[in-house]
Parts: C-alpha cells; sequence; structure tokens
C-alpha cells in the first residue's frame, strides 16, 4: 500500500513533469513532519520572478485537507483524468458549502470530496496548468478574500494562544 506521503510525491513528480515555459523552477517543500503544515508542497518561480506557493493534492478517492486560510493555490490531480486549478479565493469560498476535517471549522481545513461537475470551471489541460496557476495567484492576490483570510487566521492564532493560557493556568503549569 502506498503511504499518503508517497502518493503526495508522485503529484509533484506529475506537476513538475507538466510543460513549464523556460526557466521555471520548483521548489519543493517538506513532505511531512511538523515544519510541513504550514509550508506549500511547492514554489513555483516563473521567470518574469513571481513566486507561488502551491497546495498539491492528488485525488484517489476525495480531495483531503484543503486549507483555505493559508490562502495558496491549489492544484488537484487525478490521474488519467486531469488537473484542476483552484485560486486561493475559490478555495475560500468552497470552504462555506463544508464541515470541517480534523477541526470544528471548514475554514481551517476541509474535505469536498473528488472533483465532479461543480469543479468544471477550474479543470484544465495538462499544458495549461502552468499559466492556469499563475493567473490563479494573482486574482488571488486582488481578492478581498485574502484580506479575509489573513484577519481570520490571525484570530485563530491569538485564540489558540488564549486557549494555551487557560490550561496551563487551570492545570497550574508554567509557560513552555
Amino acid at each position: 500500500m502506498t503511504s499518503i506521503h508517497d502518493q503526495g510525491k508522485s503529484a509533484l513528480d506529475a506537476f513538475e513533469a507538466l510543460p513549464w515555459p523556460a526557466g521555471t523552477a520548483c521548489r519543493r517543500g517538506p513532505a511531512a513532519g511538523r515544519h510541513a503544515r504550514f509550508t506549500p508542497d511547492c514554489v513555483v518561480v516563473y521567470p518574469c520572478g513571481t513566486e507561488v506557493a502551491v497546495e498539491l493534492k492528488k485525488s484517489t478517492t476525495s480531495t483531503a485537507q484543503l486549507r483555505p486560510l493559508d490562502y495558496h493555490t491549489t492544484v488537484v490531480w487525478r490521474q488519467g483524468e486531469g488537473w484542476w486549478v483552484l485560486p486561493p479565493q475559490d478555495v475560500m469560498l468552497l470552504a462555506l458549502r463544508y464541515v470541517g476535517q480534523h477541526c470544528t471549522s471548514s475554514f481551517g481545513c476541509f474535505n469536498p470530496g473528488k472533483p465532479n461537475g461543480s469543479w468544471t470551471r477550474w479543470h484544465c489541460l495538462p499544458d495549461e496548468v502552468p499559466q492556469r496557476v499563475l493567473a490563479a495567484h494573482r486574482s488571488g492576490l486582488v481578492s478581498p478574500l485574502r484580506d479575509v483570510a489573513v484577519r481570520m487566521a490571525a484570530e485563530i492564532r491569538s485564540q489558540w494562544e488564549a486557549h494555551k493560557t487557560m490550561v496551563r493556568a487551570a492545570a497550574g503549569v508554567a509557560h513552555g
């Protein structure tokens, strides 16, 4: 049985093998571990100097763990079926329709299932992916949902710190 991390690696290999413009580079993020949570799967560096953080998902039975508040361009690959490129603001809007996965809020993490008919606008051919990734990133930069994501993430971090302080105080545990 292939591990989820190996599946992600195969998706990243397929992503890197797409027909990228000459001079484009892909810097891989960590495959797993404590730093992988806040680091994109890769950063695509275009010849124009634009860097795009990409969250890459291989969809077999579903598309698990989309994280809207990370506000990265999301690329989904279903072997034999194609590619879907979702701008970060569209991932935020998609989260409105789902419950959280591994958390209370779908804005932290959710699973929208596998790509279906409602995903048509994001579907593209392999040779379209490089330009779609860049366009998705650029549209995300100017969306008002970018500021909303930043505010929501800051609120969650603040609440998390307050919760840690409450637990430590109730348990009589020193900071650390």
